[in-house]
């Protein structure tokens, strides 16, 4: 895997996700937007006026680079194991990150000093599927390079 392939398949999956988020969001009028939570998690989380302000930029910006992060654990796994890059092992390995990024979410959410309505097992069983739906968008990026 080239480095051109690892961006591209990072910005296909990222951006994938986030467009899944978006239309499930809109479809169950739920904010489970990603970008959008981590921005409310940052502001509300914040003392400084300035991380306040900037908040929703810095929240896709985390986006962006957990995405990149969660390519690099999918990168390591395949390098680690050896084995075909397929959509049994893509299904596995998005089911994985999903769990993951469940379990992180829990702890950002624990965070929140102001507390509000939200559907957090709705959004966790979203999140599953949004993982899914990176890993796949991921490894349809990797076989068009090949």
């Amino acid at each position: 895997m080239t480095l051109i392939t690892f961006l591209v398949a990072w910005f296909i999956a990222t951006v994938g996700m986030t467009l899944f988020s978006a239309v499930w969001s809109r479809m169950s009028k739920n904010q489970f937007r990603e970008p959008a939570l981590l921005s409310l998690i940052i502001a509300s989380n914040s003392n400084n006026d300035s991380i306040a302000v900037n908040a929703y930029k810095i929240g896709w910006l985390s986006h962006i680079l957990l995405g990149a992060v969660f390519l690099g654990v999918y990168e390591i796994l395949w390098l680690f194991t050896g084995l075909e890059r397929n959509f049994l092992w893509a299904f596995l390995f998005g089911s994985g990150l999903g769990v993951l990024g469940i379990v992180g979410w829990m702890f950002m959410f624990k965070t929140i000093r102001d507390e509000f309505e939200f559907n957090y097992l709705h959004y966790y069983v979203h999140l599953y599927f949004a993982h899914l739906v990176f890993s796949f968008l991921a490894l349809l990026s990797y076989f068009w390079f090949q």
